[in-house]
């Protein structure tokens, strides 16, 4: 059976490095990336300037739009693939944090299967961050904390709104077990 999986976590938690692991052992593996869509959609903006913030570059129209392509994108692929929609609706910004949830509506119409978070602890957060920025501000440890923590409670919220699992992964741990732990949950 296929499955498709919302995956979501605070900037640095392992997303891109768990989704290409996952790539090299799932063949029918298919993801939509949200920053990239948001990204395609608002041509004059960079990937890296919306790590940066969307405040003021990002409309709820912009939003909307984005996440009607996404569910057009899982009607097509959902039969025969493996899907895995990368998207983090709770972004910081200048003046804190903004959260651009999906309505139940659209998770409705999603038909998630699972929802993945990728935790990890402040520091590693940070340190990831400073290694290689790729436009992402340097958060503090608390706010590295706080949005995991709120990235966790809106999948929750989600997957308890549709009756759905959650599943929270330590991207602490090694890459290769990660990888397979994700692995084994397609299986």
């Amino acid at each position: 059976m296929k499955k498709l999986v919302y995956l979501t976590g605070a900037p640095a938690s392992g997303k891109s490095t768990l989704i290409k692991g996952l790539a090299a052992e799932i063949s029918d593996l298919k993801v939509f990336e949200y920053g990239r869509a948001m990204s395609a959609l608002l041509k004059s903006v960079s990937r890296e300037s919306l790590r940066d913030g969307t405040d003021g570059r990002v409309t709820q129209t912009d939003i909307d739009e984005v996440d009607r392509q996404m569910a057009d994108w899982a009607h097509e692929f959902r039969r025969q693939n493996n899907l895995i929609i990368d998207s983090h609706h709770v972004t910081i910004e200048s003046y804190g944090f903004r959260i651009a949830p999906f309505s139940l509506a659209k998770l409705e119409t999603l038909q998630i299967d699972e929802f993945w978070v990728l935790i990890a602890d402040s520091a590693l957060s940070v340190e990831r961050i400073e290694r290689d920025r790729r436009g992402r501000r340097i958060p503090s440890p608390y706010q590295a904390d706080f949005h995991t923590a709120v990235q966790a409670s809106l999948a929750s919220q989600y997957a308890v709104l549709t009756a759905r699992p959650v599943y929270i992964f330590d991207s602490a741990n090694e890459s290769t077990d990660l990888v397979s732990a994700a692995v084994r949950r397609f299986e």
